[in-house]
């Protein structure tokens, strides 16, 4: 049991971070071989695509994993119609697009890339069976080897002249081969036939995690546009950088944690005892290891951004820093939706999400205007704590647990990792280190910021070992 959780845990990082590996080594291609027009044409049309597919994708998922994928009629219902249903809904959006300006590509290229969202959400039902079964393996190198090939023909095509459509069929070539992989897999289920109840059953329990997901990255995207009606262009290039830069890796763990959880969560519902306490340890001990991470990626990515992506970023390294900050307090949420997935009470804090997004922009629109990227920062961190706190006030609707320790736990590692953080940049700018004097500074950093765990939190390391070998 010890030795398969560490395995399943080793697959899903495998996984999550070989796909941020290729997104860079593609997106650095783009850049290379694409104008920004070309780019930016490209983005939006992928924008588009993921937001449809990450709704379809998450309301219809998530309920088959938590019923135990064990209805052959709920599962062809998801692959038959939830695809057709994805389908027409980019083909709509393409001919609204067409309506307003069919001059533009935007459109071709939503229609074509109707056939990526087509196959992702087709590809739902073997997902969910390979989560239930806890098959990351599976998962991780079908999703490796179609971002592998996806991103050697993108790559291939930038070069060869394609313009935007380089992305799209990136995004196209990897949805296919991955959908190809699994279609290997048992797929039995698709000659059932799909029942419109179950189908109906299935998008009523799994709609409100798809609205949350939608809501999730609709402020990102939702802010993109503010600033380019609130700032200058040059200023929507610095956030799209820094945000990026740090939303690879969170997005990663994020999705490796939500893979992981939701199963494990589902099996002990009617354990509220045992689920609160795993769930808050869960919390802790993955928050003790990433706040610091993400932390120390700020304040060593800002020392050497200029010196790999150039001069011409230099304005952008202290919003990427304060954003990675912000991104390591997001690792408190990290549990939270698939904890009320797991319940069926994905629907709890969706006003309150709506809320926080209208106001976020508001603010965004007055900040962006007149703080620039440190006004967005602050807005990016309001947002981050309203997030924090729709979740917990969610959460304590399902389970009780105690709130007191749990904050003074959390409060004393952001005040301890903060501390080193200013004292280690202290050095930094002190010394102004080359390359290898860096590293070593990072090395002692890292060792610092265990002594210091062992100071506040006694022996800290046996509880993750608890946590990860305990039975769950």
């Amino acid at each position: 049991m010890k030795k398969n959780r560490i395995v399943i845990i080793v697959w899903l990082i495998f996984e999550k971070f070989g796909l941020i590996l290729l997104s860079a080594c593609s997106f650095l291609a783009f850049a290379f071989y694409l104008t920004p027009a070309q780019l930016g044409l490209g983005t939006l049309t992928i924008a588009l695509c993921e937001m449809v597919s990450a709704f379809y994708s998450s309301t219809l998922e998530n309920p088959l994993v938590k019923r135990n994928c064990e209805s052959k009629s709920e599962l062809s219902g998801v692959f038959w119609i939830g695809g057709t249903i994805a389908g027409s809904t980019m083909v709509l959006i393409a001919f609204i697009f067409c309506f307003f300006n069919s001059s533009s590509s935007v459109w071709q290229m939503l229609l074509f890339s109707s056939i990526s969202v087509v196959v992702s959400i087709q590809s739902r039902p073997f997902i969910a069976i390979l989560r239930h079964k806890r098959q990351f393996k599976n998962l991780a190198l079908r999703t490796l080897w179609g971002k592998l090939i996806g991103a050697l023909a993108g790559i291939l095509s930038a070069i060869y002249g394609a313009g935007e459509w380089a992305l799209i069929i990136q995004l196209t070539i990897m949805n296919s081969i991955a959908y190809i992989i699994l279609m290997f897999s048992d797929a039995s289920f698709i000659k059932s036939k799909p029942a419109i109840a179950d189908f109906y059953s299935i998008t009523i329990e799994g709609l409100a995690i798809g609205f949350r997901k939608l809501l999730d990255g609709l402020f990102g995207r939702l802010l993109i546009l503010v600033l380019s009606f609130t700032a200058s262009p040059t200023l929507v290039g610095y956030y799209a950088f820094g945000r990026r830069l740090v939303n690879l890796p969170l997005q990663a763990v994020i999705t490796a944690m939500a893979s992981y959880s939701l199963p494990v969560f589902s099996k002990r519902v009617t354990q509220p005892k045992v689920l609160s306490h795993l769930f808050i340890e869960l919390t802790f001990c993955v928050f003790l290891i990433l706040f610091p991470a993400f932390v120390i990626m700020g304040l060593f990515g800002k020392e050497i951004i200029t010196d790999v992506f150039g001069e011409k970023w230099k304005d952008s390294v202290l919003f990427f820093s304060l954003v990675s900050i912000i991104a390591g307090l997001r690792i408190l949420e990290v549990f939270s939706q698939s904890l009320q997935a797991a319940f069926g009470k994905s629907s709890i804090g969706i006003k309150l999400d709506i809320l926080r997004v209208c106001v976020s922009l508001i603010l965004a629109f007055f900040a962006s205007e007149f703080y620039g990227l440190v006004g967005i920062a602050a807005v990016i961190f309001f947002d981050t704590v309203f997030i924090i706190l729709i979740r917990f006030i969610s959460v304590n609707q399902l389970l009780k647990f105690k709130y007191t320790k749990f904050w003074l736990e959390v409060l004393t590692v952001v005040v301890s990792t903060l501390s080193n953080a200013y004292f280690v940049n202290y050095i930094i700018q002190t010394l102004k280190p080359d390359i290898f004097m860096l590293i070593g500074i990072g090395c002692f950093c890292v060792v610092l910021q265990i002594l210091v765990y062992f100071l506040v939190f006694g022996n800290w390391f046996n509880r993750l070992k608890l946590v990860l070998f305990d039975k769950h």
